[in-house]
C-alpha cells in the first residue's frame, strides 16, 4: 500500500480519472468498429444524428476511432490497473503513453505553425481538384462538404461547367444543368430528393448568375470552410493545452505514487 498522503492522493485519483479514461477509449474501439463493419451503420447515423457521410469519410473516420479508442484503452487501463495494484510496470507504460500525447500535441504545434501556408494550399489545390473531377450527383465528399458548409464550388459556382460530369451531359440536358443539386439549399442532406420546381429555380439562378438567391448556394466552400477553422482554433488550442495539462497532472501523479510505494524496489 502506498505511504503518505501525497502517494494516496495519488493513487485513488488515478484509479478514478483512468477508469473513466478507459471506459471512454473501449467506447470509441466500440464505435469505430461498429461503424465499419456494420452494414447499416450508415442508415442509423442518418437517422438519429441526421448527418448522410459520404462512405470514404465514414470509413477514415472508423479507423481513426479504432486507432484512437484502442490508445485511449490501452493507456486508461495500464493507468487504472497500476494504480490499484501500484504496478511500476504498468505505471510506468503509462507514464510512456502519456509521454508520447504531450510530444505528439508539441510536434503537431510546431508542424502547423510552421506548414500553415503550404496546407492551407494544398487544400484549396484539393478541392479545386474535387470540383474539377466531379463526376456524378450522389454521396461524395464534395456535396457532403457543399450541404454541411451551405456552399457550392470551391470559391465559385461557376467552376462546375468544367467539370467532368459537365462535360460528359449529352449538349440537350447540358444547356439546363449548371451545379449540382447538392449546391441547392432545398438539399439538406445527402441524396435527399429535391423538386422539379427547386431544381429548376437553382439551375436558373446559377444560369442567371444571380446576386440574391432563393435556393443557389453562392458561397464557396474553401472560404466558408477555413473561416470556420479559423473561429474555432481558440477552442481547439484551449482543448489541446487541457489535453496536455492532464497528461502532465497523471505523469506527476504516477511518479508521485511509485516513489512512495511500501516496497517501491520491486518492479511488479
Amino acid at each position: 500500500m502506498a505511504e503518505g498522503m501525497c502517494a494516496t492522493c495519488s493513487r485513488y485519483l488515478l484509479i478514478a480519472f483512468n477508469f473513466l479514461f478507459w471506459v471512454s477509449g473501449g467506447a470509441l474501439l466500440g464505435l469505430g468498429i461498429w461503424v465499419r463493419v456494420d452494414s447499416q451503420a450508415e442508415d442509423t447515423l442518418q437517422e438519429y444524428v441526421h448527418i448522410n457521410l459520404p462512405v470514404e469519410v465514414q470509413y477514415a473516420a472508423a479507423y481513426a476511432f479504432i486507432a484512437v479508442g484502442t490508445f485511449i484503452f490501452v493507456t486508461g487501463f495500464c493507468g487504472c490497473c497500476g494504480a490499484i495494484r501500484e504496478s511500476a510496470c504498468m505505471l510506468a507504460v503509462y507514464i510512456g503513453c502519456l509521454t508520447v500525447v504531450i510530444l505528439g500535441e508539441l510536434a503537431a504545434g510546431v508542424y502547423l505553425a510552421v506548414e500553415r501556408t503550404n496546407l492551407e494550399q494544398m487544400f484549396n489545390d484539393n478541392l479545386n481538384a474535387q470540383v474539377r473531377n466531379y463526376t456524378e450527383p450522389g454521396n461524395s465528399t464534395l456535396d457532403f462538404l457543399q450541404i454541411q458548409f451551405d456552399c457550392c464550388g470551391s470559391h465559385n459556382y461557376s467552376e462546375f461547367n468544367s467539370s467532368v460530369y459537365a462535360q460528359s451531359l449529352p449538349t440537350n440536358i447540358k444547356l439546363d444543368w449548371y451545379v449540382p443539386d447538392s449546391c441547392c439549399k432545398a438539399v439538406k442532406v445527402n441524396n435527399t430528393k429535391i423538386s422539379d420546381a427547386d431544381r429548376r429555380t437553382c439551375q436558373n439562378e446559377a444560369k442567371n448568375m444571380s446576386s440574391d438567391t432563393k435556393q443557389l448556394r453562392t458561397s464557396g466552400c474553401y472560404n466558408k470552410i477555413m473561416k470556420m477553422l479559423h473561429t474555432n482554433s481558440a477552442i481547439l488550442i484551449g482543448v489541446l493545452v487541457g489535453v496536455a495539462l492532464l497528461a502532465i497532472l497523471g505523469i506527476i501523479l504516477s511518479i508521485c505514487l511509485c516513489r512512495n510505494r511500501t516496497e517501491y524496489w520491486e518492479w511488479e
